[in-house]
């Protein structure tokens, strides 16, 4: 019994190791449902992705340059909000620009853009950090691109995350 009493309580402490380290917590962006876990869109994270157009005169090297200060944050930040730029590499439309937008939560996308189409509906304290963020980045962007909107379109599309 004396050498069976050992081997024992190092096979009960292997199964106690192995269900701690395995063990994950519910965190609050899971709603739990029968069959799986499912997102909670008001937590899950957004991507707004916008089509760019640069103008006629602006070349590709000098609104790169611009898309990479956007990505390092020289213009500032908005908290919970991330701004980049990409390029077509290949594939339908290599060289072709889009605009990421990527918000931590869609409460966070609905802070800054409460309605779809209409800035009226945003809080004063959103339009103020909006507006202190885009007063630097629209002088400089203004003069390089603009976002492609296709007749009867909108002009962009925002996507909820599945984690």
């Amino acid at each position: 019994m004396k050498k069976k009493l050992p081997l024992l309580l190092a096979f009960a402490m292997g199964i106690a190791f192995t269900a701690i380290i395995s063990w994950k917590s519910n965190d609050d962006k899971k709603v739990i449902t029968k069959f799986y876990n499912q997102p909670n869109p008001e937590t899950s994270p957004i991507i707004a992705i916008r089509k760019i157009k640069l103008k006629d005169e602006v070349s590709a090297a000098v609104f790169e340059k611009f898309a990479t200060k956007v990505g390092n944050d020289e213009f500032g930040k908005l908290p919970g909000v991330k701004f980049y730029y990409g390029k077509g590499e290949r594939g339908d439309e290599p060289g072709s620009y889009l605009l990421f937008m990527e918000f931590d939560s869609k409460t966070t996308r609905d802070f800054y853009a409460p309605a779809e189409d209409d800035d009226t509906k945003r809080s004063e304290e959103a339009k103020k950090m909006v507006g202190a963020y885009f007063a630097k980045y629209d002088t400089e962007y203004n003069k390089l691109a603009e976002v492609i909107v296709p007749a009867g379109k909108k002009g962009y599309v925002d996507y909820i995350i599945f984690e």
